[in-house]
């Protein structure tokens, strides 16, 4: 069921980001700086193991999906998941998420990536690992853009 679910999600996410780029290319001016920080600060959060500082950029009733297609629903979930994620993952070594796209359609703003990331576990021995995200933006009431929904696979 999970891995319908995701499936599912992702089917909907590059339906709706294939729509987005033929509807607008045009990116808010003032989401790029939240993205890129967002990205850059998720680097150094995941680094220093600090969950708090990767939820930051979520809004409030965000929603996570995990690549096993496990769902994380409001920023506390998304906080608790993280904070367990790093308690039991090596720390991040080197690597970062990198920008493959962005399109703009009705307000939100759909942004595409991968991850390009190694680890170092306690005895020095290092893994890779990398996977794909989409992750919608959206301008809230207080005029700053946060992440609605965040994809992995």
């Amino acid at each position: 069921m999970r891995r319908f679910a995701t499936l599912a999600l992702a089917c909907l996410a590059a339906c709706a980001v294939a729509g987005a780029a033929t509807a607008s290319d045009q990116i808010p001016t003032d989401a790029l700086a939240p993205m890129r920080a967002a990205n850059a600060d998720w680097v150094t959060a995941m680094k220093a193991k600090d969950a708090a500082a990767i939820v930051e950029p979520y809004a409030d009733d965000g929603v996570f999906v995990r690549t096993d297609g496990s769902v994380a629903a409001g920023k506390p979930a998304i906080l608790a998941l993280y904070r367990k994620r790093l308690a039991e993952s090596p720390v991040l070594a080197s690597g970062g998420l990198i920008d493959d796209g962005a399109a703009a359609a009705d307000g939100d703003v759909y942004e595409w990536g991968h991850g390009d990331l190694t680890f170092e576990r306690a005895d020095g021995t290092t893994t890779h690992a990398g996977g794909r995200f989409l992750t919608v933006w959206r301008k809230g009431g207080d005029g700053r853009w946060r992440i609605i929904r965040n994809l992995t696979f």
